[in-house]
């Protein structure tokens, strides 16, 4: 993180970053490893956290996946190695 001006970040994004290393040196502040997760503020939250309004849903993507994978080895001719169950 030595040149954030080579990413394309905000100003806000930028001086969020820098005080999260600057913090992260502190002696009395090293456990809470700021300096590790700086380059997380602004991302609002999980991974896997998403609006079932706007976006698409974990059990969606598994079965689209799961679709692919099965219409792939039905091509292939190789043998279905798993179904999927309505609930997935």
């Amino acid at each position: 993180m030595d040149n954030l001006d080579a990413f394309n970040l905000r100003d806000h994004a930028k001086r969020l970053i820098v005080e999260c290393i600057r913090l992260g040196t502190a002696d009395e502040l090293k456990d809470l490893g700021l300096a590790e997760w700086a380059h997380m503020p602004g991302f609002r939250g999980h991974f896997s956290t998403r609006s079932r309004n706007y976006a698409t849903t974990l059990g969606a993507l598994r079965a689209a996946r799961e679709d692919h994978a099965r219409d792939h080895e039905i091509t292939t001719g190789r043998p279905r190695s798993s179904t999927r169950t309505p609930s997935s």
